[in-house]
């Protein structure tokens, strides 16, 4: 049977697969793939890629089946399993809150479609159970690429208002449970998108401040950083030394034998830095972030990869900024 199914992916090279588009979807590409090729069903969709049905939802934001689907694209385009992962799935900002070995079974095991023990639970960094969009990004993509597409980003928790437009991000027909069983492509999802004039869409999308919209901005680059350099962080290890290091620097509280001495103190520093309206924008509140009793030693079991992100940036501004800093 293993020989078989070689055979088929190293034989069967597809003589069509879409260029992705900046910031795409895994899930969209084949959305894509579907419509351009012709096929009828999801079904057909899955047996020309994958030889074998799978649920397409984990491809969203996991580069689900990769390896398989990466046998089958003409080795001549620039279109990669490592462009996949880095430039069109999370998974690489999703393992930062997991052990590095964790993290590296986790993504070879994603990447073959394999049953693995430990789980990444994606589902908690989605926003929202709808996918969403930015109104101003479907008209532009409509214009210049003649079709709308799924961004990766817009799916994320932490990210509110588009990154280039700073419009409001909205959440469309298209259900999580939609995608399960289903390629649901963004042009056809959004196609009643249109009914509205541009200048409608801009005024009721704009951000409420200018302040969210510049902390949505630099969650937006910190996230985008992460998935694309993420894989060069040595897991939740490399995160914690810096954690440790990054609090015995800092003058607002005393550390000893890794324990926090002052935890409110932290508490209402970082409750000051980001404020009060950006972490209920969020959906975030203090008491759901800061419920360890010594750091970093439970860090490890209750942060999201959101929450990393906003630690990073209380401790240094960035996330690129926080790694670059010397242990």
């Amino acid at each position: 049977m293993a020989l078989l199914k070689r055979t088929f992916y190293e034989t069967d090279v597809l003589s069509f697969f879409p260029t992705p588009y900046p910031d795409e979807s895994y899930y969209s590409v084949l959305c894509r793939y579907m419509v351009h090729s012709g096929l009828p069903s999801t079904r057909d969709t899955l047996l020309a890629l994958f030889g074998r049905e799978i649920s397409p939802r984990p491809t969203l934001l996991l580069p689900y089946m990769s390896t398989a689907l990466s046998y089958r694209i003409n080795p001549e385009t620039a279109v990669t399993e490592e462009t996949i992962v880095r430039s069109h799935t999370a998974i690489y900002y999703l393992g930062i809150a997991h052990r590095h070995k964790e993290t590296k079974t986790i993504i070879t095991r994603t990447r073959e479609g394999a049953r693995c023990g430990c789980r990444m639970n994606y589902r908690s960094s989605m926003a929202s159970p709808w996918l969403r969009y930015c109104p101003l990004c479907a008209y532009e993509e409509k214009v210049v690429y003649g079709e709308m597409y799924w961004h990766r980003l817009h799916q994320l928790k932490g990210v509110v208002y588009c990154e280039k437009h700073g419009a409001r991000l909205k959440e469309s027909e298209v259900s999580l449970t939609n995608i399960k069983k289903s390629f649901i492509p963004a042009s056809f999802a959004l196609r009643d998108t249109f009914d509205k004039k541009l200048d409608d869409v801009v005024k009721q999308g704009r951000a409420a401040s200018e302040e969210l919209a510049k902390k949505n901005a630099a969650v937006c680059t910190d996230i985008r950083w992460l998935m694309e350099n993420g894989n060069r962080i040595n897991g939740l290890e490399e995160t914690l030394k810096r954690y440790e290091t990054m609090i015995s620097r800092t003058k607002v509280m005393r550390y000893n034998k890794g324990m926090i001495e002052d935890l409110q103190g932290l508490r209402s520093k970082v409750r000051e830095y980001h404020g009060e309206d950006y972490l209920n924008m969020l959906h975030l509140q203090m008491h759901e972030y800061f419920e360890w009793d010594s750091a970093p030693t439970i860090i490890a079991k209750f942060l999201t990869p959101l929450q990393h992100v906003l630690l990073m940036e209380f401790f240094c501004g960035s996330a690129e900024e926080f790694y670059k800093q010397a242990i």
